[in-house]
């Protein structure tokens, strides 16, 4: 009887840290993705600007 509840109780562990780990997986994908839309936005922008500058000196 005791050992059946060790059991359960370590197979309720071991479920938890599975679902945490798949939490972490989520929050990981998703900070990803706002950090690829930021760059592509902002990497055009900086593109704009750099080239901006660079016609504005080159005449």
């Amino acid at each position: 009887m005791l050992m059946r509840l060790w059991v359960w109780l370590q197979s309720l562990k071991q479920e938890r840290e599975g679902q945490a780990m798949v939490e972490y997986a989520l929050i990981i994908a998703l900070v990803a993705i706002v950090v690829i839309f930021a760059l592509t936005t902002l990497g055009k922008n900086v593109n704009n600007t750099l080239t901006n500058i660079a016609n504005s000196v080159n005449g």
